[in-house]
């Protein structure tokens, strides 16, 4: 079915980077959780990525999510410069500091579980306003 929706000549291409989101109704959450980009896109660049990520706040802004907080994970949490998607969060973070990125609040990087619990972020030594309260995962890249 993707095929369909990729074709360069029939698909619903646009200037930005395609992407897959899922909407997930957490019953513990006031807000719906989006995970975005755990199917599609293999090794994006971060130029990809700066587009991925605005993607899914807009998409977050439909439902009425004002200023999503977006968790840009990995496989952990901590800057490791043999890590590329530790380097490629950080980057992207300070892309939204500068407006590249906007109506958002992002962090990275984030392993799972301290994006959407704050007792393991609690644990972790992780805080801010996303640390376990993540409204966005955003899984683009290996490692992440």
């Amino acid at each position: 079915m993707i095929g369909a929706v990729i074709r360069q000549s029939t698909g619903h291409r646009t200037a930005r980077r395609i992407r897959h989101c899922v909407i997930l109704d957490v019953p513990t959450d006031s807000e719906p959780l989006i995970v975005a980009d755990a199917a599609i896109n293999i090794f994006p660049t971060l130029e990809d990525k700066v587009d991925m990520v605005q993607n899914a706040i807009e998409l977050a802004h439909a439902p009425g999510i004002e200023n999503p907080k977006v968790a840009i994970l990995s496989a952990v949490e901590v800057v490791n410069p043999r890590l590329q998607s530790t380097v490629e969060a950080t980057a992207l973070c300070r892309m939204a500091d500068r407006g590249r990125i906007t109506g958002s609040i992002l962090d990275a990087p984030f392993a799972l579980g301290n994006a959407i619990n704050q007792e393991a972020a609690r644990i972790k030594g992780i805080s801010g306003a996303v640390a376990g309260d993540a409204d966005i995962l955003n899984c683009a890249g290996p490692g992440g």
